[in-house]
């Protein structure tokens, strides 16, 4: 996205979720990534109840939402009382996350 793309859609999640007790403490880019994925953003993963949507991040999005320098993706996670929270991950933080997520997947869990 471009830098005015990302801000845009910021402003909208701004407005949409600030002061949602969904989102309690969380920074801006959990609710830039809930907005995306709302639009139909983002790789859905997740195993028995677990969700997650895994979200690739781009350099606009890094700069405007502040991210750590070297993220390349952000997890959401939806737990089951609806309560959303993120991370950002680099390659090597989001590769352990994979491996672990395909893991239980593996070991029967119901996979999205």
């Amino acid at each position: 996205m471009t830098r005015k793309e990302t801000l845009s859609l910021l402003r909208e999640a701004r407005k949409r979720y600030r002061g949602s007790s969904k989102f309690s403490g969380e920074p801006d880019a959990t609710l830039y990534y809930y907005e995306a994925y709302m639009n139909g953003d983002g790789e859905p993963r997740g195993v028995e109840g677990e969700f997650y949507t895994v979200h690739s991040v781009d350099a606009a999005e890094r700069e405007v939402l502040d991210l750590p320098k070297g993220t390349t993706v952000y997890v959401l996670y939806e737990d089951s009382q609806g309560f959303v929270s993120g991370e950002a991950m680099n390659e090597k933080q989001y590769a352990r996350f994979d491996e672990q997520i395909g893991i239980l997947e593996e070991e029967g869990g119901e996979g999205y």
